[in-house]
């Protein structure tokens, strides 16, 4: 997996995982944005369902998989706050999707919210900065989940675990303990059978990936010896488990099914923008020395045979012509739709009205349309603050406009 390598260097220090961490970490924010490209869509269709017929299943499953699939890897770089949030949001949607909860609107405020925290958990992550508080989000999200349907053992309404894990249990995969059928998925069953699990995350281990688990339940010797020869250390826990999570990925009837999952991300390769700029250095370079040979050439076509010189020639012009698509083709890539720009205009504006008397309706047009990567990333503030003014100060209020005849 590719990653800049100024953030690998920031990120990687002497300790085994942290560089286990430090290798995912530009890979983590990238589908982490991917994620909530596709959430904010989904919300903002899900809210229309607010107040009439039930959710439709399929937004209700496609949320659900960005949520577990967005624990998952917060897990693995250990961004446990981010972890905490995206597990009460699954649980929201699991009671949704199992009619143990009715979709209201409070509980789609509580999702947006709580993909807002989320994003700010992650922006500080990238931006090596503490991490907000997340108490409120979580809090509300917790708020709409019915008891019944919390998966979250001793959770309060903060959504933290109050049950301290006695455990650390630690089990290292190899093709020995393969071989006798051990995994991590029938370590897990294992666990569950005798208690709890709270917590969950790989570690690395005399450079070899290890799985270890928060793990509340009571083990005697016997059971302790037992795990023991099949690989599963047990070690008395001093801290409590920052959340329970008790899955990697697809275990119970709850996850959902790996042939399920997206799998548009195979068709895309990411590439650092850093990249292309010394890609396209070189085609620059390239087409300095192909007007270097023009112009040679074009000194000595006096002296050669005509029938030489038309071959020259004619190498020469294919030449340029392929220089200049491959030009082209590295401008197109660095391209993208101007629809980045919108994607957060939607929330911006049902925030900005929420609490208003006016109504907006926002119309989208153009999206399609592509320029390069570095104007997306820095229109986006500016286009957004002129939205903004526009919805709090461009609109009368309902009864001035049907005194205008205004729609």
């Amino acid at each position: 997996m590719a990653s800049a390598p100024k953030a690998r260097k920031r990120l990687a220090v002497s300790n085994g995982d942290d560089e286990f961490i430090a290798g995912f970490i530009d890979d983590y924010f990238a589908e982490c944005e991917e994620h909530f490209t596709s959430v904010r869509a989904l919300l903002l269709t899900l809210e229309e369902a607010v107040g009439g017929a039930a959710a439709d299943p399929a937004i209700l499953d496609e949320l659900f998989r960005s949520f577990h699939s967005l624990k998952g890897i917060s897990g693995m770089v250990e961004l446990r706050e981010a972890e905490m949030l995206a597990h009460e949001m699954e649980s929201y949607l699991r009671a949704l999707r199992q009619r143990d909860a009715a979709l209201s609107q409070a509980g789609v405020d509580a999702l947006i919210d709580g993909v807002a925290a989320f994003e700010r958990v992650v922006a500080a992550r990238r931006d090596n900065r503490a991490s907000p508080p997340i108490g409120s989000a979580m809090r509300a999200i917790a708020a709409v989940v019915p008891a019944s349907s919390s998966s979250s053992p001793g959770a309060g309404p903060a959504g933290a675990p109050d049950v301290v894990a006695p455990w650390v249990m630690t089990f290292t995969p190899s093709p020995a303990l393969h071989a006798r059928g051990l995994n991590v998925d029938t370590v897990r069953a294992r666990l569950r059978e005798r208690g709890t699990i709270l917590h969950a995350a790989p570690k690395i281990l005399d450079s070899a990936v290890a799985f270890e688990f928060g793990f509340a339940g009571d083990l005697d010797d016997e059971t302790l010896a037992a795990w023991s020869a099949d690989g599963l250390i047990a070690t008395r826990s001093v801290e409590p488990p920052a959340m329970d999570a008790d899955d990697f990925g697809p275990a119970d009837g709850d996850a959902p099914a790996a042939a399920h999952l997206p799998s548009a991300a195979s068709h895309y390769v990411r590439v650092d923008l850093a990249k292309l700029d010394e890609l396209m250095r070189m085609i620059g370079d390239l087409v300095i020395s192909r007007a270097r040979l023009a112009d040679t050439l074009a000194r000595i076509e006096s002296r050669v045979p005509p029938v030489e010189w038309r071959a020259v020639h004619e190498n020469s012009a294919a030449l340029e012509r392929q220089l200049r698509d491959l030009r082209e083709g590295v401008v197109r890539v660095r391209l993208v739709p101007v629809g980045e720009i919108f994607r957060r205009m939607p929330f911006v504006v049902r925030d900005l009205v929420k609490d208003s008397i006016s109504k907006v309706r926002l119309v989208l047009q153009g999206q399609e349309t592509e320029i390069d990567k570095y104007l997306i990333e820095r229109m986006m503030d500016p286009v957004l603050h002129l939205v903004r003014n526009a919805v709090s100060h461009g609109f009368e209020s309902p009864a001035e406009r049907r005194a205008a005849n205004k729609p």
